[in-house]
């Protein structure tokens, strides 16, 4: 799926894929699954570029040329996010790296990229997150100024360190920030939770999370994957709704962020498992899922007191329950929550 940052003029025509034939195949079929792709090929009338030749050299030159192109272009149409300070004292390590790695899971692009000219990047920015530690810097003060002239949204998040400092420079600054009066600034004091620090962060951005839907809309099935009963109710719900939905699994730990936060809908199956796995991915799905649903299989007599609890907190969860014979009619609510226009 492109993100919407990656539809305009500029890549109307980027098919996102290159294609490196090492060989010559005449009529081969497969050409057509990738039709317009220019090709940079390996080999010539003599068969294929031995690794140590020049010629191999020279297209391999050329892809890299062309992937390198690609991505710096991808890079500046990214959404940018200033996260201050670049280097993250210990104090400020988990907020930043964790901040930093969920932006850039979805996509957006993290200054400041360098250690000088930092305004510059500032002015480039749609939000400023400032992350204020025990020790005094005095750029954040001339950089918060920067964001005001250019009107962009800026939050300062004070670490449980900030408000324990005994450097009198840094307890000035946070009192100034504190008291500066911004239509534009956030303020989050000590007693502000990372994952809430996160929460506003995904809230200011919101406008440009929304990703555009380029064919099939993307449902993430979360479910015990090890558990061979557990992926045939899986592979039921895909194979029955796949004519309009493409399904991802939790096969790459790696995606597994991503995903949750930038599919059109979320569906944590709970057959087997034990309730804490179930109440562990039922909270994160909670706080990131835009559409979220929960289709509960046999056994029945394991799950009551939770659906219960369920039915009573948690309202925007949708439950479908699939005890007994698989019917996709359950389902349909859900789904229906996706086809809706957005």
């Amino acid at each position: 799926m492109k993100e919407a940052r990656f539809t305009g003029d500029e890549f109307a025509n980027q098919l996102y894929a290159l294609r490196c034939p090492i060989e010559q195949i005449d009529d081969n079929i497969h050409w057509k699954l990738f039709p317009g792709l220019s090709d940079i090929p390996f080999f010539d009338t003599k068969g294929t570029f031995p690794i140590d030749d020049s010629r191999f050299n020279e297209a391999f030159s050329r892809v890299a040329q062309t992937l390198t192109d690609l991505l710096k272009r991808m890079r500046n149409r990214c959404t940018s996010v200033f996260l201050y300070p670049r280097k993250l004292d210990e104090d400020l390590q988990q907020a930043g790296e964790g901040l930093a790695n969920e932006l850039a899971d979805r996509s957006y692009r993290l200054l400041p990229e360098n250690f000088v000219g930092q305004e510059d990047e500032l002015r480039r920015a749609s939000l400023a997150v400032f992350l204020m530690g025990e020790k005094y810097d005095k750029r954040v003060k001339e950089l918060v100024e920067v964001a005001i002239q250019n009107a962009i949204p800026w939050v300062v998040w004070c670490s449980p360190a900030s408000q324990a400092t005994q450097v009198p420079e840094q307890m000035a600054l946070l009192d100034l920030l504190e008291q500066m009066d911004s239509p534009k600034k956030t303020w989050l004091n000590a007693n502000v939770p990372i994952s809430e620090l996160k929460e506003e962060v995904r809230s200011l951005l919101k406008a440009d999370i929304q990703p555009e839907v380029v064919g099939k809309r993307r449902i993430y099935l979360i479910y015990k994957s090890a558990d061979r009963t557990e992926r045939l109710n899986a592979g039921r719900i895909a194979t029955s709704f796949d004519e309009e939905f493409q399904f991802d699994h939790p096969d790459d730990p790696a995606q597994h962020t991503a995903r949750l936060l930038k599919s059109s809908g979320v569906l944590l199956l709970w057959g087997n498992a034990d309730e804490v796995w179930c109440a562990s991915q039922f909270m994160e799905v909670r706080q990131s899922a835009k559409v979220k649903g929960l289709c509960v299989f046999d056994p029945k007599e394991t799950k009551n007191s939770a659906l219960a609890q369920i039915s009573e907190k948690a309202s925007d969860f949708y439950v479908a329950e699939e005890f007994g014979k698989f019917d996709r009619s359950r389902l349909e609510r859900f789904f229906d929550q996706i086809r809706r226009p957005v």
